[in-house]
């Protein structure tokens, strides 16, 4: 086995023991590598390049066009790409880079172009390069422009996709958009994730329209705007999370979307739901089995008083509450009670406007009521997020008064996050003592470097490898339901 020595006279390090290492290197650590000596370098260039996922805001435009230019010099690099995505807009100049880089990216299978649409208004032959993906599997499109006629060419240009993701000017007042109507047939039988961010296009027509015999029996994940009607559950059967934005719109039947959300006999296999707190109170038989919940209330008719009752609550183990309009102490009034029944609860997450100390104030209150019956022995984590700013830096000895209590009260909570206007503060279990004397008394600190996940996805992805660790180091466990 050879060994390389890019120095004379030192060490000498085998290369099955750098392959290892450049195997679980991070990029950082690879593109380091790449600077060690050419034997090195070929060892880590493959795999620096092998799954680019490319991150360019407007200060970044600089590394955007210089990656695509190095691309572009060189077909070996763009050969090895298999993800790349710039949020931020590229220069007018560098859009034709853009397109002969991607012609070099064969093995791609995910994209997004913040202005895509510039691209394909200063060059046509951008169509053709994307005709040749014949690897892509997910594809995002942001369209700004209302009239313009590049979205139509682009997806018609897309093959059959896996994960779609499109956010269109909201205000087109087209509730149609046939390109992506013929893009979702032909992915039926290959789409796995869709996600419509537009308030106007109305999937339920479209859906209407195709007949009862088009299913996408692979879709397991949609965000849409609203579900004005159950064609959805018959064309998804198999979904297991839905999120449906904040809507104000009239049109929509509350009864027809609630039953959506709540009803098992529609998507049967929904076990994640973000959805807007709207309806009346519904004679739900059966309730649903959801393991993570996030509910914005609308109006206030519409609480959370009637909306949980509808699900099954010692199924949850991650709940988030959202309202804007109204105090905290009349909306959370409901939550001690549903605490209550909430027993393999892990996350808790509450997002208001109102004022930090009078949230945290109801959110702690309904906490030591399940304390004192000893309930919620799984509950990790809490999130409290307010937008009002209310001078809450003056009241932070007060707010630490009201949560450091609760790491005492529940054995298993392992931080309390408050999210404010002045910045994030985050309160840690780090580790308990005792004297002997009587239980263990928690140690807690503030963490200025810790953030806790908040968006539904990441809270989802965090609760779920939490208990699948769990089930895999402890025999006796016993999955949640």
């Amino acid at each position: 086995m050879p060994d390389l020595n890019p120095k004379p006279g030192g060490a000498h390090v085998p290369y099955d023991v750098l392959e290892h290492v450049a195997e679980f290197a991070d990029q950082a650590s690879l593109a380091a590598l790449c600077r060690v000596s050419h034997e090195v370098s070929s060892l880590a260039s493959p795999r620096l390049y092998h799954d680019l996922s490319a991150h360019f805001g407007a200060n970044r435009a600089a590394r955007a066009v210089a990656f695509l230019e190095l691309v572009a010099r060189d077909q070996s690099r763009g050969a090895r790409v298999l993800s790349l995505s710039i949020e931020g807009e590229l220069p007018h100049n560098a859009l034709r880079t853009f397109v002969v880089a991607l012609r070099l990216m064969p093995m791609l299978r995910h994209l997004y172009c913040r202005n895509l649409e510039d691209v394909l208004r200063l060059d046509v032959t951008c169509l053709d390069a994307l005709r040749s993906l014949t690897r892509l599997e997910s594809f995002a499109l942001f369209t700004p422009y209302e009239t313009s006629s590049a979205p139509t060419r682009i997806l018609d240009a897309i093959r059959p996709l896996k994960r779609l993701h499109i956010d269109r000017n909201d205000t087109s007042t087209a509730a149609y958009f046939p390109p992506l109507q013929r893009l979702l047939l032909r992915s039926s039988d290959t789409l796995v994730s869709l996600s419509i961010v537009n308030s106007k296009f109305d999937l339920a027509i479209f859906l209407t329209e195709t007949g009862s015999g088009v299913i996408w029996p692979n879709l397991t994940y949609l965000t849409v705007h609203d579900i004005s009607s159950r064609f959805p559950a018959q064309s998804f059967p198999n979904l297991e999370q839905l999120h449906i934005c904040d809507t104000n719109d009239r049109t929509i039947d509350p009864v027809e979307q609630a039953l959506c959300n709540t009803s098992p006999v529609l998507f049967p296999k929904l076990t994640r739901l973000s959805t807007v707190a709207v309806g009346g109170k519904l004679n739900v038989v059966e309730k649903r089995n959801i393991r993570h919940l996030a509910a914005t209330v609308s109006q206030h008719r519409f609480g959370f008083n009637l909306l949980m009752p509808l699900f099954s609550l010692p199924a949850l183990r991650s709940l988030q509450w959202a309202w804007s309009l109204w105090s905290s102490a009349s909306v959370l009034q409901p939550l001690p009670e549903i605490l209550q029944q909430c027993t393999n609860l892990r996350y808790l997450g509450i997002d208001t406007r109102e004022d930090p100390h009078e949230c945290v104030s109801a959110v702690v209150d309904a906490l030591n009521s399940v304390r004192r019956k000893e309930l919620l022995p799984l509950l990790h984590y809490v999130s409290v997020r307010t937008a009002n700013a209310a001078q809450a830096s003056k009241k932070l000895d007060t707010l630490q008064s009201m949560i450091t209590p609760l790491f005492v009260g529940f054995a298993g909570l392992r931080c309390f996050q408050l999210c404010m206007a002045e910045g994030v503060e985050v309160w840690r279990r780090l580790d308990s003592t005792s004297d002997g004397n009587g239980p263990d008394e928690p140690i807690i600190a503030r963490d200025a470097n810790f953030r806790l996940s908040m968006t539904f996805d990441e809270v989802v992805a965090h609760v779920e490898l939490e208990c699948t660790e769990q089930s895999l180091s402890s025999p006796a466990f016993v999955p949640l339901p």
